[in-house]
């Protein structure tokens, strides 16, 4: 399996499965799920599987060869030898990201109708701490990182890497 993940949520991950979707690669995972995604935030949908089912991790074997997005939660709990390639998208405006995280965060929160008392911070530490330690893990992973800000302007060199033309 290919993964798509991130140091944190809003680091552009739905946009680029919504790029690699478009390029012909197979992108399996649904463009919402409806009980917890904010369609208005990712109006081109998120691509991403219900969390509940991959808090476990993810079978490649089901996914062999396909594009899949996993938080870094996730992907822990994935194993890694099933992994062919990693992108790991990370801001570089930690600003914005936080903002992003924290406007998404309590309209999550209002349309399941709870309270997490989670902040932006409380987010970004644990995908830090669940990557830091999936990295290190597994140093010889075919892996790139790329910046958000970047996602644009190295879009071909991406979607190559995943396999597409």
């Amino acid at each position: 399996m290919k993964v798509i993940t991130g140091i944190g949520p809003r680091v552009g991950s739905s946009f680029l499965m919504n790029e690699a979707k478009k390029a012909g690669l197979l992108v399996t995972a649904p463009k919402f799920v409806d009980w917890i995604h904010v369609k208005d935030q990712n109006i081109q949908g998120y691509w991403e599987f219900d969390p509940q089912e991959t808090k476990q991790g993810l079978d490649n074997y089901k996914w062999k060869d396909q594009v899949v997005k996993l938080w870094a939660s996730s992907l822990a709990y994935t194993d890694s030898y099933k992994i062919k390639k990693v992108i790991v998208l990370e801001r570089r405006n930690k600003r914005k990201q936080r903002e992003s995280i924290t406007k998404t965060l309590r309209l999550e929160e209002q349309q399941l109708g709870i309270t997490t008392g989670l902040t932006a911070d409380d987010v970004i530490e644990e995908h830090v701490n669940y990557m830091y330690k999936w990295i290190n893990s597994n140093p010889t992973c075919d892996l790139i990182h790329v910046y958000t800000e970047d996602l644009n302007k190295d879009l071909q060199v991406i979607l190559k890497f995943l396999g597409g033309t």
